[in-house]
């Protein structure tokens, strides 16, 4: 039994294995991978619209070091969001990450959503780094 046919870029079609079932549906997507993403080798690591505008201010971001590991927290939500994508979950409705660079020379990413913000403090000494989570009364009460 077939479950899907996969078409390469010569037009031929090639079937895949019958899967058993899963609990979520998993749909061929219009891209070829082999193996599994990296978070340290992307061709094009801001193409995301996740994760642009914030990959656009780390570029002028003064501190080398603070940059890197900003993008390296960046790539890694970036990673996470394009395997979701790949398993057939509807991730189009997440806001984008915004960054700011702050006069200390920290960065600050945060994912702000209606109700809560996610943020993630990238300090010029490591050890003051960190990340955090504020929500408004709502989000409790749900």
């Amino acid at each position: 039994m077939i479950d899907y046919c996969q078409e390469t870029d010569s037009k031929m079609i090639f079937p895949l294995p019958y899967r058993q079932s899963s609990p979520f549906s998993i749909k061929p997507t219009n891209e070829t991978t082999g193996g599994r993403l990296s978070m340290f080798f992307s061709p094009v690591p801001g193409d995301s619209s996740l994760v642009k505008s914030a990959w656009d201010t780390i570029h002028q971001t003064e501190d080398p070091e603070v940059a890197e590991e900003a993008r390296r927290v960046l790539s890694i939500i970036r990673e996470t969001f394009l395997s979701f994508q790949q398993l057939g979950f509807d991730l189009g409705h997440l806001p984008p990450l915004r960054a700011f660079n702050v006069d200390d020379g920290s960065v600050l990413i945060e994912w702000i959503f209606g109700d809560f913000r996610i943020g993630f403090g990238i300090e010029p000494n490591s050890e003051d780094s960190g990340w955090y989570l504020v929500s408004n009364p709502l989000c409790h009460n749900k």
